[in-house]
């Protein structure tokens, strides 16, 4: 059945079935919406209770512009598009990439005794059982990154990427736990070039010369772990582009190989950016505090032990994550390393789904671990034991006639 142009309704006079989703945003222009009773909506869509595929406009005009693509939630056409980009009105600025339709929603097996963690730090040490899941989680989070891993190549989906990240999840009994974090709607992130944070897997395809991020985040047994990598995609990858993959590789160990108790924060993160300015690069702001991460803040010790599930947020959660740069690193503490390097403006803005982009359209890349002071230095909890990051392998393959004496910059 085909349907022609649809009355509107305005959600002033008419409340829709399904209000919008929690970004508030006009599904054609992108614009945010304060309140969404301003949205006007697709009567048939109302009509019909097509509440996953629901579109909401700022405008008559957003309405009409959008229509081209609206009109397939309608009906069942081979002629309709398997992919097309988001928000086609939005000012996108400089850069080629540009957000596409998400694959399908992921599920869990029926029975499944996985939940949703609250997002907030549960992370409570009552006994050395207890202190060993933090281990488990992270090691674990390192296991569905290598699987994951393997699955990089020109041509492949992140939609397909995030399946692997869900499925490896599930068989190891732990949540991904990204989804649904902040209305994030998928179980990993992935990152594809200029993103430089929250790149929200879809149906775009991979291409050769591409560098791309995944942000893995699990939760088990009350414990979140996470890791994130940077991959190159194919031959035809940039030699400046492989030189930003390197050195954010460099400037995480750099920063890594410092920490032991006594040392300062903000000595971690002049650090990073020295050498990520040695290289030509910059450490993009709003990424520069390494400590605070979407579920670690920088926690004691004995803040950690006191932490239950059930509890506030402890003091040091609440405060800003700037508020703890001059902080003595003590050991015991718990938290994450992730330098996201980029050249040229390291300005960003954000796209009507969620993600950071750079305002130049240059690429960006991050790496990170998960890390816990001990005594002496620092156990790296999301380490890849025994094995070389899987970059310096893509390197290796793609790009034999390259140096990757890599580990030379930490004796400087």
């Amino acid at each position: 059945m085909a349907y022609a142009f649809p009355t509107l309704k305005h959600g002033r006079t008419a409340s829709p079935t399904r209000q919008p989703s929690k970004r508030d945003v006009c599904s054609n222009c992108g614009r945010m919406v304060v309140h969404w009773h301003l949205f006007q909506f697709c009567q048939i869509c109302d009509q019909q209770g097509n509440e996953k595929k629901y579109d909401a406009y700022c405008s008559p005009q957003c309405v009409t512009e959008h229509w081209p693509i609206h009109k397939y939630v309608h009906e069942s056409s081979d002629d309709a598009p398997k992919q097309f980009v988001l928000y086609p009105s939005f000012n996108y600025n400089i850069g080629n990439l540009r957000p596409y339709t998400l694959g399908p929603e992921r599920d869990f097996p029926n029975g499944s005794s996985l939940k949703p963690p609250h997002h907030v730090p549960s992370n409570y040490i009552k006994n050395d059982r207890t202190m060993s899941y933090l281990f488990d989680a992270n090691r674990i989070a390192r296991e569905v990154m290598n699987e994951v891993a393997n699955s990089v190549m020109v041509g492949i989906n992140t939609a397909s990427l995030e399946k692997v990240v869900h499925e490896a999840c599930i068989d190891r009994n732990c949540y991904p736990a990204l989804l649904g974090h902040q209305g994030f709607p998928r179980s990993c992130s992935t990152s594809i070039n200029e993103v430089a944070c929250g790149g929200v897997p879809d149906l775009r395809e991979l291409e050769d010369g591409d560098i791309l991020n995944v942000d893995v985040n699990v939760f088990y047994q009350g414990y979140y772990g996470c890791v994130s990598e940077t991959f190159v995609v194919g031959e035809k990858v940039s030699q400046e582009n492989r030189r930003l993959v390197r050195a954010a590789y460099e400037t995480c160990q750099k920063a890594i190989r410092m920490i032991k108790p006594g040392k300062s924060y903000q000595g971690l993160i002049d650090a990073m950016a020295k050498h990520a300015d040695s290289n030509g690069f910059a450490i993009i702001p709003e990424y520069r505090v390494p400590f605070h991460t979407t579920f670690y803040p920088i926690l004691t010790e004995n803040e950690v032990r006191e932490f239950q599930v059930e509890a506030e947020r402890p003091p040091e959660f609440k405060k800003s994550r700037f508020d703890n740069i001059n902080r003595t690193i003590q050991r015991g503490d718990v938290f994450t390393i992730a330098p996201t390097l980029t050249y040229g403006d390291p300005t960003v803005f954000s796209w009507p789904d969620g993600a950071t982009v750079t305002l130049s359209g240059n690429p960006v890349a991050q790496f990170k671990q998960t890390i816990r002071v001990n005594g002496h230095g620092c156990d790296i909890l999301t380490e890849n034991f025994g094995d070389k990051p899987y970059f310096i392998r893509q390197f290796e393959m793609s790009y034999p006639d390259e140096s990757l004496d890599i580990f030379n910059v930490f004796e400087n």
